[in-house]
């Protein structure tokens, strides 16, 4: 849209309302990076039902669950922690623009939404893998 010296714009120019003082260049790393977190989130995920169920049916339903449940939730009709649970979901966080702000607060600690989808699908991805590896391990083959 504005060639290469574009990535040097803000983002305002795409969302004036946008809270975020990113570039164009800035917030499409940024979308990159959720993107593969949210995907290596996913493959952990994936990976630990795979190991602990019998049936891959079982493993696709409940991937293709988490996936679309977002698409029939409209994030207007959420409120409150469901609201907060609906953006990290992986269609709102791939999907998601830097025009709105939401915040997550534990004690003193405030963290926004970007980093706070990094952190969790990096610790979800962590938490999946050690439990596969456990669950792996105690698989018998038949």
């Amino acid at each position: 849209m504005f060639g290469t010296d574009g990535g040097n714009l803000p983002i305002q120019l795409n969302s004036i309302l946008s809270p975020y003082a990113l570039t164009f260049f800035q917030s499409l790393l940024y979308n990159i990076a959720i993107s593969y977190t949210v995907l290596f989130g996913m493959v952990g995920l994936t990976l630990f039902l795979s190991a602990k169920l019998k049936n891959p049916m079982t493993v696709l339903v409940i991937d293709i669950a988490i996936i679309m449940l977002p698409v029939f939730l409209t994030i207007k009709s959420a409120f409150g922690i469901f609201n907060k649970i609906l953006f990290l979901m992986p269609y709102n966080a791939i999907y998601s623009n830097f025009s709105q702000m939401v915040s997550y607060k534990f004690g003193s600690i405030v963290i926004d939404l970007p980093m706070m989808t990094i952190i969790t699908y990096i610790f979800m991805m962590v938490i999946a893998l050690i439990c596969a590896k456990k669950t792996y391990s105690k698989h018998q083959v038949e």
